[in-house]
């Protein structure tokens, strides 16, 4: 089952995870994290959604394909009134993960979305799914860069 948990993310990527929540909520956006870890399991069920299963597409990416499977990316949502709010302020969060070094999904030219946020310094998905290959745990593969902005 797919964490909302900071603690399931990646070791390394759990400090600047807190330090991008504690950025927006500094700048009066109070996020919430939706999706952080995800197992490839239950990342095939979605790539299967609005191909093999019913709805609409929304991932192009099979398990291991994804920086969640290695908790290594996290999806938010606004918080207005004790409710998950959509219609928030995406542009203004997604410079303040882009100025923390991560990869805003608002970017993305294929499927924008805008909730996702992602770090993998130096490493490809490619290389990602082959250390878990070679028996790495896919939260605790390797990065080559061995510090993240909260460390500077």
């Amino acid at each position: 089952m797919a964490s909302r948990r900071i603690e399931d993310l990646h070791l390394k990527f759990q400090p600047l995870a807190r330090r991008f929540l504690s950025e927006c909520q500094t700048a009066g956006h109070s996020l919430i994290i939706t999706c952080g870890y995800r197992p490839m399991a239950e990342q095939d069920a979605l790539y299967a959604q609005g191909r093999t299963k019913p709805g609409k597409i929304v991932t192009y990416a099979r398990g291991g394909q994804s920086w969640h499977n290695y908790g290594l990316a996290i999806d938010v949502v606004f918080v207005k009134d004790g409710k998950a709010w959509w219609d928030g302020p995406w542009e203004a969060i997604g410079s303040i993960g882009e100025d923390l070094g991560m990869t805003w999904g608002g970017r993305f030219t294929r499927l924008p979305d805008r909730p996702h946020f992602e770090w993998h310094p130096g490493l490809t998905i490619s290389k990602a799914k082959e250390l878990v290959r070679q028996g790495y745990k896919p939260t605790e593969i390797p990065i080559p860069v061995n510090t993240t902005k909260e460390e500077e």
